[in-house]
């Protein structure tokens, strides 16, 4: 994601004209995503790298370089123009969350309308 929504890159463009952000968590991040596109250097694992994914949304924001991030974190920016997705390679990460409870709440009214609508906003893949 770029906080400049004026631009549209090639993906070797977008390797060589701006610094790289990382995830901590997803360091081969940058590496696979370019691996998409047939691109190989040793530039996608240089950048700085940031532990929370706030942190790394902030700094795309302070036009600090480029990041990958979920589109669910950043789609108010996205819709407002305040960022833009520069190059058009989507990448399916695989990743998956799982929501867990104390068996005894099971039966909560609010856990139940909770995991409806958190079911209601998710994509379910037959893997």
């Amino acid at each position: 994601m770029l906080a400049e929504p004026e631009r549209k890159l090639a993906v070797n463009e977008l390797l060589n004209e701006f610094p790289l952000l990382h995830q901590s968590t997803r360091i081969k991040g940058w590496q696979e995503w370019f691996a998409l596109s047939d691109v190989s250097s040793p530039l996608v694992n240089k950048g700085p790298r940031f532990d929370l994914l706030s942190m790394l949304i902030a700094a795309v924001r302070s036009n600090l370089g480029v990041a990958l991030l979920p589109r669910f974190a950043i789609q108010h920016d996205l819709d407002s123009g305040d960022m833009v997705i520069p190059c058009d390679v989507p990448m399916r990460t695989g990743n998956r969350f799982i929501m867990t409870w104390r068996e005894e709440k099971s039966e909560s009214e609010h856990l139940q309308i909770f995991r409806n609508w958190l079911l209601s906003k998710s994509v379910v893949s037959a893997a």
